[in-house]
């Protein structure tokens, strides 16, 4: 929940330097607009819980926190970043994309979370790793 907080206080913070900036040319606040709102008060947290969600299943498979971290992070942020790239533009145009984004990413949040949930081992973990 911090994190979550933090980003909307670094959009929020965001949104005050950018139309500050841009008032001058174009006399109008450019941000927030619709997509913005979304993206930042729906979309981001659901990314960030699928993205955790996603680092616990992956971790699961390994034997030691650090193998862990760097396995995760070698897969999960350049996959993100392609998704980002791919869908990124169309979700800036269209409101049905970015509705649809977010049914998609909390479809996969909660089949992670039963997944994550099913085969969670405690004292596996607890044993096994170093």
């Amino acid at each position: 929940m911090p994190s979550i907080i933090l980003t909307w206080a670094a959009a929020i913070l965001a949104v005050v330097i950018v139309n500050w900036t841009t008032w001058g040319r174009y006399q109008t606040p450019l941000l927030p607009d619709r997509f913005w709102a979304v993206g930042v008060f729906l979309l981001a947290p659901l990314l960030g819980m699928a993205s955790v969600l996603a680092a616990m299943r992956l971790s699961a498979k390994m034997t030691d926190p650090q193998s862990a971290n760097q396995f995760t992070g070698l897969v999960i942020v350049p996959t993100f970043m392609v998704g980002i790239g791919i869908f990124g533009k169309v979700m800036t145009i269209s409101m049905t994309a970015v509705a649809i984004a977010c049914v998609v990413v909390s479809v996969l949040a909660l089949l992670l979370l039963r997944m994550n949930l099913k085969n969670f081992q405690r004292e596996e973990i607890l044993t096994k790793w170093k």
